[in-house]
Formats: C-alpha cells, sequence, structure tokens
C-alpha cells in the first residue's frame, strides 16, 4: 500500500482526537488520523495539538483481534483499518437495547434518577445512546437485569456486554470510551470496536 494523501478529504466521521476518512480504493477500509490528545494540564483535563497516531492504541488494535477492526497499514500520521457496519450495529442497538432502557427506567424509577432529571415515563429511545447506557451501568445487576428482561434479543444484549466487558479487561486504560458510535460489524457479523 502506497502512502495515502488525505489533505482534500472530508472525514466521514471524528471524535475526540481522531478523524476518519473513506479509502476510496478500497471500500472495506478506512483511515483513521490523529489531530489531538488529550492531557491533564495545570489540573484540567485539555486538547493537546498532535497529529502523530498513537502507536500504543494501534498495538492494543492488533493484540486484540477479538474486540478490534482489523489493522492493515499504520504510519507515523494514520492507520488502515477495516471499515465497520456501524449503522447496522447503530439500528440494532436502537431496536434492540434503547426500548429495553426506557421500559428498565419505567419499572425502576430510582435507576433513571442516577441518569437523568426526567421522569422515566417522559424518556423516550432518542434520550440516550444504549450501547453507552449498557456501558455505564454494566456493573449494576438490577438495571442490567431489566434490560435482559425487556429486550426483543437477549443474544444481542448479552454479545454486546460480553464486548464491554472483555474491552475493559483487556486494554490498559481504565476509561473505555464505548458508545454505539465506536462499535459495529466486521464482515463475518461480529460485534468489534473502532476506538477506545
Amino acid at each position: 500500500m502506497k502512502e495515502i494523501s488525505i489533505r482534500r478529504k472530508e472525514p466521514i466521521g471524528s471524535g475526540t482526537v481522531h478523524n476518519v476518512y473513506d479509502f476510496e480504493k478500497f471500500k472495506d477500509k478506512i483511515i483513521k488520523t490523529k489531530y489531538g490528545d488529550m492531557r491533564i494540564v495545570n489540573g484540567q483535563l485539555q486538547r493537546i495539538n498532535s497529529n502523530k497516531i498513537d502507536q500504543k492504541e494501534i498495538e492494543t488494535f492488533i493484540n486484540n483481534p477479538n474486540l478490534f477492526a482489523k489493522v492493515y497499514k499504520v504510519t507515523e500520521r494514520y492507520a488502515v483499518i477495516e471499515k465497520l457496519d456501524t449503522k447496522s450495529f447503530l439500528n440494532d442497538v436502537q431496536e434492540k437495547v434503547a426500548p429495553a432502557v426506557v421500559k428498565t427506567f419505567i419499572q425502576n424509577p430510582e435507576l433513571s434518577a442516577e441518569w437523568t432529571s426526567k421522569k422515566p415515563e417522559e424518556l423516550t429511545s432518542q434520550d440516550f445512546d444504549g450501547a453507552g447506557m449498557l456501558n455505564t451501568f454494566r456493573n449494576h445487576k438490577e438495571f442490567i437485569k431489566g434490560v435482559l428482561k425487556n429486550t426483543p434479543d437477549r443474544d444481542f444484549v448479552i454479545e454486546l456486554l460480553k464486548l464491554i466487558n472483555t474491552a475493559y479487561n483487556e486494554i490498559p486504560k481504565h476509561v473505555v470510551d464505548i458508545h454505539e458510535n465506536n462499535i459495529g460489524y466486521d464482515k463475518e457479523g461480529n460485534m468489534k470496536l473502532l476506538d477506545f
């Protein structure tokens, strides 16, 4: 693979410190670049300009193929990784997790009070990120039990919880940035992370 230029391309997605671009020659791959870094400066979390890919992050991708999109190429400035089907995953979360979270909050108002000032009956599936809620409440037994009871697809929720818990056990970082825009399906239909 030759060196890649992204100067005139529009990102298809971005996060706190990364931009993601389509790889026009290979529709099954994306280009991930870095435009910043988060550091604590004078006691406050701040973004620092940096365009170098975090090699430890990419090593984590490579060393955990069960968790992350496949890495094809890495340079100092970008990584070429497998393009995951994030749209289908997002649809599945909105259909299988988000309504179950709303029902769980309605059935357990004390749980919703931990998360929002809205009354449980005012909540809708659009109020939150279903995967992010499972991440936030992953150790809350009553919440997880409620979601598993209320979902139309227990297997999907169990698979997502397994991915989240495995990420926390395998990634050498104590805050794992898991939300529905950082997850997708690979070519075989496995849930994988795009970021952490």
